[in-house]
């Protein structure tokens, strides 16, 4: 032995002995081994039975399905995107026009306010040239030859 022991020691022995059990008791568990794989009680993966076949396809189905329906959902979301977008461009012009709507009317608010004021004053005017022409009336009434 290259280690350095002797082989003739009963611990050599020993070690020599359970070698061989243990190469005896690898070939009888492939011997079993073999045998339930031919008899079908071994346990497998799957990968090669009927059963994961016909999985294995129904996935596939299913995930075709599932790929053809996100497809449907991605479409729809531009749609949905899209008007949603058109609405608010529309919103936008709807507030724009109010606020025009809203400038304009101030502006027209003010003008009134200001005509107001003007015919408050020209009737203000009127009335004091009305009195002052009754007046002169009264005053060349009352004393004709001035």
């Amino acid at each position: 032995m290259n280690a350095g022991g002797r082989k003739n020691s009963s611990t050599y022995k020993r070690l020599q002995y359970d070698i061989g059990e243990l190469v005896n008791t690898i070939k009888y568990a492939k011997g079993e081994l073999r045998e339930l794989e031919s008899t079908g009680g071994a346990y497998t993966l799957g990968k090669d039975s009927q059963k994961y076949a016909a999985l294995s396809d129904k996935y596939a189905a299913e995930a075709q399905k599932l790929s053809q329906m996100n497809d449907t959902l991605g479409a729809s979301y531009a749609r949905v995107k899209s008007e949603f977008i058109d609405y608010q461009n529309r919103l936008r012009g709807i507030d724009k026009n109010n606020k025009k709507a809203t400038k304009s009317g101030n502006k027209l608010n003010r003008s009134l306010r200001d005509t107001k004021k003007a015919a408050k004053g020209a009737q203000m005017g009127i009335a004091r040239m009305l009195g002052t022409s009754i007046l002169f009336s009264f005053v060349f009434k009352r004393y004709p030859r001035l």
